[in-house]
């Protein structure tokens, strides 16, 4: 068996997520928050153990090992690299004449696309563009209400488009308030655009903010003016972004490794 983990969430992230609250509706329930219980992945590991059954865990972040075994109650020797295969190809990037940053996600909770909101506000000069559509409607969802007028909706999309519009973006911001390895920000690396968030995966990081993350606002704004006054870390964080999601998370390199992993498995020969 080969377990590929995607973002495992142990006891103090599941308790992190239940900070989470709407702006101005802290008695609402946010929707999407629910933690399934893997604690029966546990019990397999242990008794596929005891039979003599190989059992193996790979990730594209084998930083989050510990996390895994928090989350499943075994502890967990190795966690194996898996990469995302990140099949872009952006050629020769091209920024837009006009600043802009982009927001690439689920508009729901989780991912607090209020804060993205919030931060185009205080930067009308730059373009703020949402990409990706909510899961989740009525009591407990985020309603997009009264956006500034430098904040533009696209909705879900895809192929070319989304494409052209990670290549020409300065900036990636997640304000989410818990991530693996998103990716999404492996697609924006391999479109050489750096990262603002709340999460620390690589990039320009704001800080941990639990609940609604309000507080983030002025680190997040700090972040995002240091990266529009420096251009050569901009192309700096760009640059070695893509060479790394080129080198780790290609389709070839998931292929090899996946083959690894099978002859580790006892599957090939």
């Amino acid at each position: 068996m080969i377990v590929w983990v995607r973002n495992p969430r142990p006891p103090e992230d599941v308790a992190k997520l239940s900070t989470l609250r709407l702006p101005g509706a802290p008695g609402v329930r946010p929707r999407g928050i629910f933690q399934l219980d893997c604690s029966s992945l546990g019990t397999i590991a242990r008794v596929s153990r005891w039979l003599g059954r190989p059992v193996l865990f790979a990730s594209p972040a084998p930083h989050l090992r510990s996390k895994l075994a928090g989350m499943i109650g075994v502890e967990v020797d190795e966690l194996l690299c898996l990469p995302n295969p990140i099949d872009l190809e952006p050629g020769e990037v091209r920024k837009s004449e006009r600043p802009r940053v982009v927001f690439l996600a689920r508009l729901d909770p989780y991912k607090r696309p209020w804060l993205f909101a919030e931060l185009a506000s205080r930067f009308p000069a730059i373009e703020f563009l949402f990409v990706g559509q909510a899961h989740y409607r009525g009591e407990g969802a985020w309603e997009p209400d009264m956006l500034p007028p430098n904040v533009r909706l696209l909705g879900h999309i895809d192929g070319p488009e989304k494409l052209r519009v990670l290549s020409s973006a300065c900036v990636l911001v997640n304000t989410s308030i818990h991530e693996g390895l998103p990716v999404s920000v492996l697609e924006a690396l391999a479109c050489e655009t750096p990262l603002l968030a709340c999460v620390d995966p690589g990039g320009v990081y704001a800080g941990r903010f639990d609940g609604s993350g309000l507080d983030a606002l002025p680190s997040l704004a700090a972040g995002l003016e240091r990266l529009f006054a420096d251009a050569d870390l901009r192309t700096r964080l760009g640059q070695a972004g893509r060479r790394w999601v080129e080198a780790t998370h290609s389709r070839e390199r998931f292929l090899e490794a996946f083959r690894d992993l099978c002859a580790r498995a006892g599957i090939l020969g």
